[in-house]
Protein backbone atom coordinates (compact mmCIF):
# COMPACT_ATOMS: atom_id res chain seq x y z
CA UNK A 1 0.00 0.00 0.00
CA UNK A 2 1.41 3.32 -0.76
CA UNK A 3 -0.91 6.85 0.91
CA UNK A 4 -1.97 9.77 -1.37
CA UNK A 5 -2.15 12.65 0.96
CA UNK A 6 -4.71 14.96 -0.08
CA UNK A 7 -4.83 18.15 2.20
CA UNK A 8 -8.38 18.89 3.00
CA UNK A 9 -8.01 22.37 2.31
CA UNK A 10 -7.09 22.16 -1.10
CA UNK A 11 -6.81 19.94 -4.41
CA UNK A 12 -4.81 21.16 -6.98
CA UNK A 13 -5.54 19.84 -10.48
CA UNK A 14 -2.86 19.21 -13.05
CA UNK A 15 -4.37 20.82 -16.39
CA UNK A 16 -7.59 22.58 -17.24
CA UNK A 17 -9.13 19.41 -18.13
CA UNK A 18 -7.81 17.80 -15.32
CA UNK A 19 -10.14 16.60 -12.04
CA UNK A 20 -9.70 15.39 -9.05
CA UNK A 21 -10.89 11.66 -8.04
CA UNK A 22 -13.93 11.10 -6.86
CA UNK A 23 -13.68 8.11 -4.42
CA UNK A 24 -16.32 5.28 -4.49
CA UNK A 25 -19.30 5.18 -2.85
CA UNK A 26 -20.13 1.31 -3.10
CA UNK A 27 -18.00 -1.81 -3.12
CA UNK A 28 -15.78 -2.24 -6.26
CA UNK A 29 -16.15 -5.68 -8.19
CA UNK A 30 -13.98 -8.74 -7.37
CA UNK A 31 -11.14 -7.31 -10.24
CA UNK A 32 -10.76 -4.38 -7.99
CA UNK A 33 -10.09 -5.61 -5.36
CA UNK A 34 -7.03 -7.69 -2.84
CA UNK A 35 -3.69 -8.56 -4.00
CA UNK A 36 -1.45 -5.53 -5.63
CA UNK A 37 1.93 -4.29 -5.11
CA UNK A 38 5.64 -6.41 -5.41
CA UNK A 39 6.85 -9.42 -3.87
CA UNK A 40 10.44 -10.86 -3.61
CA UNK A 41 10.79 -13.62 -6.10
CA UNK A 42 11.91 -16.97 -3.16
CA UNK A 43 15.58 -18.14 -4.31
CA UNK A 44 16.53 -14.84 -6.01
CA UNK A 45 18.38 -12.90 -2.97
CA UNK A 46 22.12 -12.21 -3.46
CA UNK A 47 24.68 -10.59 -1.05
CA UNK A 48 27.33 -9.48 -2.65
CA UNK A 49 30.51 -9.84 -0.02
CA UNK A 50 33.76 -8.30 0.33
CA UNK A 51 35.46 -5.16 -0.90
CA UNK A 52 32.66 -2.81 -2.38
CA UNK A 53 33.13 0.96 -3.78
CA UNK A 54 30.86 3.67 -4.19
CA UNK A 55 28.10 2.71 -6.94
CA UNK A 56 28.91 -1.19 -6.21
CA UNK A 57 25.65 -3.48 -4.78
CA UNK A 58 25.66 -4.72 -2.10
CA UNK A 59 22.19 -6.84 -1.70
CA UNK A 60 20.02 -7.78 -5.21
CA UNK A 61 17.11 -9.45 -5.79
CA UNK A 62 13.76 -10.39 -8.02
CA UNK A 63 10.64 -9.02 -7.70
CA UNK A 64 7.41 -9.50 -9.46
CA UNK A 65 4.30 -8.61 -9.58
CA UNK A 66 1.79 -9.71 -6.76
CA UNK A 67 -1.41 -9.59 -9.57
CA UNK A 68 -1.37 -9.04 -13.40
CA UNK A 69 -3.82 -8.63 -16.07
CA UNK A 70 -4.71 -8.49 -19.59
CA UNK A 71 -6.81 -5.50 -20.97
CA UNK A 72 -8.95 -7.47 -23.51
CA UNK A 73 -10.82 -4.29 -25.35
CA UNK A 74 -8.95 -0.74 -26.56
CA UNK A 75 -10.11 2.30 -23.97
CA UNK A 76 -9.81 5.53 -24.99
CA UNK A 77 -10.36 8.92 -23.06
CA UNK A 78 -8.13 12.27 -23.83
CA UNK A 79 -5.45 14.12 -22.08
CA UNK A 80 -5.49 17.01 -20.23
CA UNK A 81 -3.85 18.59 -23.41
CA UNK A 82 -6.95 17.25 -25.11
CA UNK A 83 -5.05 14.72 -26.75
CA UNK A 84 -5.66 11.01 -27.83
CA UNK A 85 -5.26 8.39 -24.40
CA UNK A 86 -5.48 5.43 -25.40
CA UNK A 87 -5.07 1.88 -23.52
CA UNK A 88 -4.56 -0.57 -26.41
CA UNK A 89 -5.87 -3.88 -26.25
CA UNK A 90 -3.51 -6.43 -25.10
CA UNK A 91 -1.85 -3.68 -22.67
CA UNK A 92 -0.45 -5.92 -19.84
CA UNK A 93 -1.55 -4.47 -16.43
CA UNK A 94 -0.38 -4.96 -12.63
CA UNK A 95 -2.10 -4.01 -9.31
CA UNK A 96 -0.80 -1.10 -7.40
CA UNK A 97 -2.75 -0.06 -4.13
CA UNK A 98 -2.52 4.27 -3.68
CA UNK A 99 -4.50 4.15 -0.34
CA UNK A 100 -6.03 7.94 -0.33
CA UNK A 101 -5.73 9.84 3.20
CA UNK A 102 -6.93 13.75 3.74
CA UNK A 103 -5.33 15.44 6.30
CA UNK A 104 -7.20 18.02 8.38
CA UNK A 105 -6.67 20.23 11.90
CA UNK A 106 -4.06 22.19 12.89
CA UNK A 107 -0.95 21.45 11.07
CA UNK A 108 -2.70 18.60 9.30
CA UNK A 109 -2.37 16.42 12.23
CA UNK A 110 -5.27 14.31 12.33
CA UNK A 111 -5.31 11.39 8.89
CA UNK A 112 -8.41 10.21 7.49
CA UNK A 113 -7.99 7.08 5.74
CA UNK A 114 -10.59 6.72 2.47
CA UNK A 115 -13.34 4.03 3.72
CA UNK A 116 -13.60 1.97 0.13
CA UNK A 117 -9.97 2.04 -1.06
CA UNK A 118 -9.92 -0.09 -4.30
CA UNK A 119 -6.82 -1.64 -6.42
CA UNK A 120 -4.98 0.66 -9.14
CA UNK A 121 -4.18 -1.28 -12.37
CA UNK A 122 -1.40 0.46 -13.86
CA UNK A 123 0.56 -0.11 -17.34
CA UNK A 124 3.46 1.18 -18.85
CA UNK A 125 2.85 2.73 -22.31
CA UNK A 126 5.96 2.21 -24.46
CA UNK A 127 5.15 5.57 -26.65
CA UNK A 128 2.77 7.29 -24.34
CA UNK A 129 -0.50 7.87 -24.21
CA UNK A 130 -1.43 8.69 -27.76
CA UNK A 131 0.83 5.92 -28.98
CA UNK A 132 3.12 8.71 -31.04
CA UNK A 133 5.54 9.22 -27.95
CA UNK A 134 9.31 8.63 -28.38
CA UNK A 135 9.25 7.08 -24.84
CA UNK A 136 7.27 5.86 -22.63
CA UNK A 137 4.51 6.54 -19.82
CA UNK A 138 2.86 5.32 -17.21
CA UNK A 139 -1.24 5.23 -16.10
CA UNK A 140 -2.74 4.02 -13.34
CA UNK A 141 -6.60 3.57 -13.16
CA UNK A 142 -8.21 4.27 -10.28
CA UNK A 143 -12.03 3.37 -9.94
CA UNK A 144 -14.69 5.26 -8.67
CA UNK A 145 -17.57 3.42 -9.72
CA UNK A 146 -18.98 0.84 -12.68
CA UNK A 147 -18.43 2.69 -15.63
CA UNK A 148 -16.25 5.37 -14.66
CA UNK A 149 -12.13 5.44 -13.75
CA UNK A 150 -9.78 8.27 -12.88
CA UNK A 151 -6.86 8.05 -15.84
CA UNK A 152 -3.91 9.16 -14.03
CA UNK A 153 -1.23 9.81 -16.13
CA UNK A 154 2.77 9.84 -14.84
CA UNK A 155 4.58 11.74 -17.27
CA UNK A 156 8.16 10.04 -18.04
CA UNK A 157 8.75 9.84 -21.90
CA UNK A 158 11.07 7.23 -20.87
CA UNK A 159 12.86 5.66 -18.11
CA UNK A 160 11.94 3.12 -15.09
CA UNK A 161 8.12 3.06 -15.30
CA UNK A 162 7.47 0.52 -12.63
CA UNK A 163 7.29 2.42 -9.45
CA UNK A 164 4.74 4.92 -10.10
CA UNK A 165 4.15 8.16 -7.82
CA UNK A 166 1.32 9.80 -6.96
CA UNK A 167 1.78 12.90 -5.28
CA UNK A 168 -2.06 14.32 -6.30
CA UNK A 169 -5.72 12.94 -7.06
CA UNK A 170 -5.87 14.79 -10.28
CA UNK A 171 -6.55 12.46 -13.50
CA UNK A 172 -8.57 12.21 -16.28
CA UNK A 173 -11.84 10.71 -16.62
CA UNK A 174 -12.34 8.06 -18.46
CA UNK A 175 -14.12 4.65 -18.92
CA UNK A 176 -13.07 1.61 -16.70
CA UNK A 177 -11.72 -0.73 -19.23
CA UNK A 178 -12.24 -4.49 -19.94
CA UNK A 179 -9.69 -6.29 -17.71
CA UNK A 180 -8.84 -9.70 -17.80
CA UNK A 181 -7.34 -10.53 -13.97
CA UNK A 182 -4.49 -13.07 -14.71
CA UNK A 183 -1.04 -14.01 -14.64
CA UNK A 184 1.00 -12.37 -17.73
CA UNK A 185 4.31 -12.19 -18.25
CA UNK A 186 5.40 -8.38 -18.28
CA UNK A 187 8.32 -8.53 -20.52
CA UNK A 188 10.47 -7.11 -18.04
CA UNK A 189 12.97 -8.84 -15.06
CA UNK A 190 12.47 -6.44 -11.88
CA UNK A 191 15.74 -5.99 -9.37
CA UNK A 192 15.62 -4.76 -6.20
CA UNK A 193 19.22 -3.41 -5.17
CA UNK A 194 20.96 -1.95 -2.27
CA UNK A 195 23.70 -0.03 -3.60
CA UNK A 196 26.46 2.45 -2.37
CA UNK A 197 25.23 6.32 -3.06
CA UNK A 198 28.32 7.70 -1.13
CA UNK A 199 32.00 6.78 0.38
CA UNK A 200 34.41 9.35 1.55
CA UNK A 201 36.05 9.94 4.93
CA UNK A 202 32.59 11.65 6.14
CA UNK A 203 30.11 9.42 5.88
CA UNK A 204 28.67 6.33 4.12
CA UNK A 205 25.23 6.49 2.19
CA UNK A 206 23.06 3.30 0.98
CA UNK A 207 20.36 3.51 -1.66
CA UNK A 208 17.51 1.65 -2.08
CA UNK A 209 16.74 0.79 -6.35
CA UNK A 210 14.53 -0.89 -8.75
CA UNK A 211 15.79 -1.41 -12.18
CA UNK A 212 14.40 -3.31 -15.32
CA UNK A 213 17.85 -3.62 -16.86
CA UNK A 214 17.72 -0.49 -19.24
CA UNK A 215 16.64 1.86 -16.50
CA UNK A 216 16.59 2.68 -12.96
CA UNK A 217 14.62 4.31 -10.58
CA UNK A 218 15.42 5.09 -6.48
CA UNK A 219 12.83 3.60 -3.89
CA UNK A 220 12.98 6.71 -1.06
CA UNK A 221 15.66 8.33 0.22
CA UNK A 222 19.53 7.35 1.30
CA UNK A 223 20.26 5.53 4.71
CA UNK A 224 23.28 7.34 5.72
CA UNK A 225 25.43 6.76 8.74
CA UNK A 226 28.72 8.79 10.03
CA UNK A 227 32.06 7.67 10.37
CA UNK A 228 32.35 7.81 14.61
CA UNK A 229 35.35 6.23 16.40
CA UNK A 230 37.11 3.56 14.68
CA UNK A 231 36.25 2.95 10.80
CA UNK A 232 33.24 0.43 11.73
CA UNK A 233 29.80 1.28 10.83
CA UNK A 234 26.45 -1.18 10.75
CA UNK A 235 22.84 -1.21 9.31
CA UNK A 236 19.72 -2.48 10.50
CA UNK A 237 18.32 -4.28 7.51
CA UNK A 238 14.60 -5.11 9.59
CA UNK A 239 14.29 -8.45 8.89
CA UNK A 240 17.32 -9.73 11.41
CA UNK A 241 19.94 -9.25 9.33
CA UNK A 242 23.06 -6.83 9.99
CA UNK A 243 24.75 -5.02 7.69
CA UNK A 244 28.44 -4.17 8.43
CA UNK A 245 31.26 -2.35 6.87
CA UNK A 246 34.89 -1.71 7.44
CA UNK A 247 36.23 1.26 5.77
CA UNK A 248 39.57 1.34 3.96
CA UNK A 249 42.73 3.47 5.31
CA UNK A 250 41.74 6.11 2.52
CA UNK A 251 37.80 5.68 2.77
CA UNK A 252 38.14 4.19 -0.75
CA UNK A 253 36.11 1.10 -0.59
CA UNK A 254 34.56 -0.90 2.29
CA UNK A 255 34.78 -4.35 3.44
CA UNK A 256 31.26 -5.52 3.37
CA UNK A 257 29.48 -8.17 5.27
CA UNK A 258 26.07 -9.66 6.77
CA UNK A 259 25.64 -10.80 9.87
CA UNK A 260 22.51 -12.49 10.70
CA UNK A 261 21.07 -11.88 13.82
CA UNK A 262 18.63 -14.21 15.90
CA UNK A 263 15.00 -13.60 16.39
CA UNK A 264 14.05 -12.20 19.92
Amino acid sequence: MRIVIVMATAIVTLSGCATSYQPPTVPPPADWTGASGWEKVPGTEKYFEGARRHGDVLIEETLRARRTGLVTAEARTKTAYGKEFIIPKGTKVWAENFTLVHRSGWAGQKEVQQAIDPIEWCAVLPNGPDGKQEGSDTVCLFWEGPTQARWMQEYRNGGFGYLPRQYGTSGMQGPVPAIEDSSVDLGVEIKWQLRIARLDNSRLEIESVWSDGTSAQRDGPEVSEYWRKGKLLTFELGDNTKLAFVASDDYSNVEFKRIPTQSP
